[in-house]
């Protein structure tokens, strides 16, 4: 059963992938276009809507995951509340962490609306003579207004192609660059993932103690 629902999430993630770039290759194609179809007079950004997809399941599942580990390992050990130990510290510090991780995912959600010339964020409104540019790199892409991103978002969300096109529309410049990774940042990647990976490790064989 635990290995049919693996296959099951594995099969999830790729189709997940797998749409996300198509989504990125069609907001390519419609900055590299002449004359691309004009937007839509009204659309929406819908940036949690994606979150739900890849991004948003890593983050429940680390954070459910080490939160249950410390739960459970803080359960069997009956770790009393007065006696200071080193594991009930540890065991209140990752809660902390996950319920942190959870919501700085939630808080920082963005969402936009465009109509006509007016870009909504939140409760800010831009008109087209205000946005500078659209910046995009690699799959990220930032709206420009006044030096400063009030918008990031990815070529994958939901409604990036439509703001390509509004931009394309009202003359706005759109930047598309192509950059390869760093070996710092490869490394540094790298190190992190193995980091979570450890702790994860030392957590399961702490419980099966």
């Amino acid at each position: 059963m635990g290995l049919e629902l693996d296959k099951e999430q594995q099969e999830a993630m790729r189709r997940l992938s797998i749409e996300s770039d198509i989504k990125a290759a069609d907001v390519d194609r419609i900055i590299e276009m002449t004359s691309p179809e004009p937007p839509k007079r009204q659309f929406s950004i819908d940036i949690p809507k994606q979150k739900s997809g890849s991004d948003r399941i890593y983050l429940y599942a680390s954070a459910t995951g080490f939160a249950c580990d410390a739960v459970i390992y803080l359960v069997r050990k009956r770790v009393s509340v007065d006696n200071g130990s080193l594991e009930l510290v540890l065991g209140v510090v990752f809660l902390i962490a996950c319920i942190v991780a959870v919501f700085l995912n939630i808080i920082n959600e963005n969402t936009a609306r465009v109509i006509g010339e007016e870009l909504k964020i939140g409760g800010k409104n831009y008109f087209t003579c205000d946005i500078e540019q659209i910046k995009c790199r690699n799959r990220e892409v930032k709206v420009i207004s006044g030096g400063k991103p009030i918008l990031k978002l990815t070529k994958s969300h939901e409604g990036c192609d439509e703001l390509i096109r509004w931009a394309r529309a009202y003359e706005i410049p759109v930047e598309n660059e192509y950059t390869v990774p760093s070996r710092l940042f490869t490394v540094l990647a790298v190190v992190g993932l193995t980091a979570v990976f450890a702790l994860f490790i030392l957590l399961t064989t702490l419980l099966l103690k």
